[in-house]
Formats: C-alpha cells, sequence, structure tokens
C-alpha cells in the first residue's frame, strides 16, 4: 500500500500538483531512508510548501537522529 501511495504521490509531484514531502513520509512509513532522503532532497530544490513543518511529522520520528535528517531539519527557516 504505500509503495502505491508513494506511486501515486510521485507521479503527482512529477505534473507538478504533488508532494516531494508527502513520498517522503510515506517512504519513512515504509522504512526506506534512502529513498525519504532523495524525497526531501527533491523538497529542498522545489521549495515544497510542506517542508517547514517537517519537525511536526511524526512518520519521521525514527530518523531524528540521522545525520542526514538532521542536516535538512537544521536547514529549514
Amino acid at each position: 500500500m504505500l509503495e502505491q501511495l508513494s506511486a501515486s504521490e510521485a507521479a503527482s509531484c512529477d505534473r507538478g500538483t504533488g508532494s516531494a514531502v508527502v513520498v517522503a513520509e510515506y517512504r519513512a512509513l515504509a522504512n526506506d531512508r534512502d529513498d525519504m532522503l532523495k524525497w526531501l532532497a527533491r523538497a529542498e530544490m522545489t521549495h515544497d510548501h510542506n517542508l517547514p513543518t517537517l519537525r511536526g511529522y511524526p512518520e519521521f520520528a525514527p530518523y531524528r537522529s540521522d545525520p542526514e535528517f538532521v542536516k535538512i531539519v537544521a536547514r529549514l527557516p
């Protein structure tokens, strides 16, 4: 199910209507660290409107001490 949700939201992102943060959220829930970080990087590059609320997403709790995730959060406004 998470694969389908990720694919659907990724397709929406490609059309300019989705959120890379939402895809990252699904990847975090699927325990897919690498794809989660990839989508968060895309969110940064595209200035995803959901990015500033990243700190509050419980789906990312397991990654709060991950060095790469910490770097992304540190760059948030």
